[in-house]
């Protein structure tokens, strides 16, 4: 099982979950999730956009941290 947006888009992952409290995981199997792309594209198609931008935002981020680091 993967976790996370990251899972969505290749079966590998960037990082762990851990909970310090009792939780219930629900889980989406990519193949359900590809199914639910071909019935329902144009909500599939705001998910990934919606990705895309998490994404996007979070490399601006991380290029500025490389920045910032590099300077020293």
């Amino acid at each position: 099982m993967e976790f996370g947006e990251m899972a969505i888009l290749e079966h590998s992952r960037s990082a762990d979950v851990f909970a310090d409290t009792p939780v219930t995981c629900l889980e989406l199997p990519l193949d359900s999730f590809a199914d639910y792309r071909r019935l329902h594209p144009e909500t599939s198609l705001k998910i990934m956009r919606n990705l895309a931008a998490i994404l996007a935002r979070r490399l601006v981020l991380a290029n500025a941290k490389v920045d910032l680091l590099s300077a020293y």
